[in-house]
Order: C-alpha cells, then structure tokens, then sequence
C-alpha cells in the first residue's frame, strides 16, 4: 500500500505532461491501484507550512502574497518561503516554470504571452484580438497550450486562464520591455472597442486604463482613466472611481491641454478624487485631496470657490473644522446659497457633537432660514432635525442620516430606521 500511494503521488506530478494520461488511466482501472486527489492547501495550511519553514510565524501580508502566488502548491510555498512579499520569483523557480512554456510551439507560446498581460480570466473574443492569428492557428494554439495544462479552459466566461499565478508571473517577467509594451496596446485597442459599446462597464473601462498606461500611451490612459472615473462613478464603486481620478491626476502634468479632457481644471478633480476617497472610506486620502485642492484655488481671486472646497474638507469630529468653516462663511455672500445653508448646518453640526445646544440652536435656526430661501429640502431638513434638541444620550451620538457627498456639496438624506423618527431625540452624523 505504502509503494502503490508513492506511486500514485508521484504520477499526480507527472499529469501534467499529455504522454503519461493513458498510462494513469489505464492504471485506474486496476483495483490493486488507490488514486488519492490532493488538493492545494488552505490559508491555514500556508501559514502552518510557512511557520515550520520559517521558525516563526508568517507576518499577515507575507502570508497573504504566498497564498495569492502559490495558489497553494506546497512546492511553490516553499521556493517562496525565504523572500519577502512581492519580491521577484527565485531564478530556479522561474526557469523551472518556463521550461513547460519553452517546450511550446511559437504561436502556442505567443498566445500563453497575450493571455498573460490579460486580467486573471480572459473571454475568448478578446484574445483573439490581441493576438495576431488566424482562426486555425488559434484554435491550434489554444488547444496545445491547454493540453500541457499551462492554459485552463473556462467555459463559463467563455475563455481562459493561465493554469497558476506565478506561471502568469513568469511568462510575464520573461518578456521584453518592447513585447510587453506592444501586447498592452494590442489589449488596449481591443478592449477599447468594447468598452465604446458598453460605457459604463466600470470594469472593463478599468482594465482599459490600465492597458493603455502599460502600453505608455498617456493620452490614451488620461481619457481612459477619466472613463473608467466616470464608470466608477455612475455603478457606485467609490474606490475604483478614487484609484482612477488619481491616475489621471498622475498624468496631468503629461499630456497635452489635459483641461479640456477633464473638462476643467486640476482642482475640479482633486475635488471629485477627495469626494469619492470619502465614500470610500478612506477620510485620511479625501483630506489629501481636498487639502490640494485648496492650494490650487486662491481665496482672493475665487472666494465662493475656495470657500466650497473648506466646507466639503470639514467633517464634524474634526476640532480643525471650526475654523475652516468659519473662514469658509467670512468668503462667502450674505446673500442665500447651497454652500452657505450647508456650512452653517455642518457648523451646528460641530457644535452639537460637543454637546454646545445654545450654539448649535442658532445657527441650525440660521441654517433652516438660509435653505428656505435657496430652496434647499436637504439642508432645511437637517437644521430642522438640530432644532429638536440634545439627546438623551448626547455623548453618543448616533445617525438616522446616510451622508453622501455626490455631486458636489455634501448632503445628508434620512434613513427611515433612524431612531430619531420614534424618539424624538438629535441625532448627528459625522461627514
């Protein structure tokens, strides 16, 4: 028992190659041979495996790059166990690696190389695209690549994928510069078509962006990033329209008259970058964004401007806020305006969480007064909420308000189970 479970193992390894399959298969049907199917190994089972081969345990983000590279393979755990997370793979496991692909036909080899510097799966339709081969010699390619198991057929996109993360990580560190450029603008061109037909895809205008700035075409990458900016924006994916308007922010100073692109200038998209970042959940990056979006506006040649960005950089929690919103309505006219009806909200607001009601009052008063006039619904409702009164608990505050900054000014739009509706109680949000 002990030689035939050595030998099954040791066939398992030689499955990979075509030649051996009839012989496994053949061995099956013998009721003297057991077949035992290992599976890869779990998250638990890298770090056990890792903190054996290390003498300590795995830091939480080695742990997580040897289990997104390995898949799981024992083997590959192992050959990464010694290196830190994203360093390049050890030259013996990538000459191992390549020797399967090098035993490849050109085209065969051509196809695995464009697979590659696609996403993780590939429809089939885009591979093809990007892949200058007729519709024989693809078939033939795809059909030789996936026999040596290097390519895996996924019939539900319908298309494929490279069978392991790091055989895609050595394929694609085996590339010339110029090659991996020239495959990026290939994917590019062929995304770019579908994405024209389909807009708001936030994915795939996503992955045309990133084709495009591989493929070092910049002004190609700033529309597309824009793009998938506005793809991100339209499907609510706050942290991929974020990591997308910092792209094109990156780029800005690249190309050429990136204003009419943007349609507008730099501030108008550290303004958008700072909003999404906030619905993302990450306040730290927004403050970032707005901070730098104020050093673009000069107070003194565009008040009400600048006075808009210090508005949506305040948040209630912060102790900072009470002077910018302070200076915030100094800028701004007397006279009735969204951003006026706002600032003295979000202020009461301030007050309110620092349980200061006489202040908070009057000026959730001035507030209700000022949105009357705009008209501003949202703005009345909050200053009307304030004038309720403090809580029963005012040193826990919580929210009946869903706070959303889209579309430029802060708004706070009710949550009917909010516990304000049956408990009469203030509740505030910090935004």
């Amino acid at each position: 028992m002990g030689r035939g479970r050595l030998f099954d193992a040791v066939a398992r390894l030689l499955e990979y190659c075509a030649a051996v399959r009839p012989l496994l298969a053949g061995l099956e049907r013998s009721p003297r041979v057991t077949r035992v199917n290992v599976g890869p190994l779990g998250a638990s089972g890298v770090e056990s495996l890792l903190t054996y081969l290390r003498s300590e345990p795995p830091t939480p983000a080695l742990l997580a790059d040897v289990v997104e590279r390995t898949g799981g393979v024992p083997f590959f755990v192992e050959e990464l166990a010694s290196r830190q997370p994203g360093q390049p793979l050890p030259d013996t496991l990538r000459d191992l690696l390549l020797l399967r692909v090098q035993a490849l036909s050109d085209p065969a080899q051509r196809v695995l190389a464009a697979a590659s510097v696609g996403v993780a799966r590939v429809a089939h339709v885009d591979l093809a695209a990007a892949v200058d081969l007729d519709r024989g010699g693809l078939d033939a390619a795809l059909r030789e690549a996936a026999e040596a198991q290097l390519l895996r057929v996924d019939r539900d996109l319908p298309g494929y994928a490279i069978r392991h993360a790091l055989l895609r990580e050595a394929v694609l560190e085996d590339l010339l510069p110029g090659e991996l450029t020239a495959l990026h603008e290939k994917w590019a061109q062929a995304l770019q078509e579908r994405l024209d037909g389909a807009p708001t895809d936030a994915g795939l205008a996503v992955q045309v962006s990133h084709h495009w700035f591989a493929a070092l075409d910049l002004p190609h990458a700033f529309d597309a990033a824009l793009a998938a900016a506005e793809a991100g924006r339209a499907a609510y994916a706050p942290w991929e329209e974020s990591q997308m308007l910092d792209r094109a922010l990156q780029l800005w100073p690249r190309i050429p008259d990136p204003q009419t692109a943007a349609a507008g200038d730099r501030a108008v998209l550290l303004e958008r970058a700072g909003t999404a970042a906030h619905d993302a959940g990450d306040d730290d990056r927004s403050a970032d964004f707005y901070d730098s979006a104020l050093a673009e506006v000069d107070p003194a040649v565009n008040p009400d401007r600048h006075a808009h960005l210090l508005i949506k950089r305040s948040d209630m929690d912060d102790p900072e806020s009470l002077p910018r919103l302070t200076e915030a309505l100094g800028l701004l006219p007397a006279d009735p305006s969204a951003d006026r009806a706002l600032a003295l909200g979000t202020l009461a607001g301030w007050h309110a969480v620092r349980n200061r009601w006489d202040e908070a009052a009057e000026l959730a008063e001035e507030a209700r007064q000022v949105a009357r006039r705009v008209p501003d619904a949202e703005a009345e409702s909050w200053a009307s909420l304030l004038l309720r009164g403090p809580s029963r608990e005012p040193a826990s505050l919580t929210s009946p308000w869903a706070c959303s900054r889209r579309g430029g000014n802060s708004r706070w739009k009710p949550d009917p189970s909010g516990p304000w509706a049956s408990s009469g109680s203030v509740s505030v949000i910090s935004c």
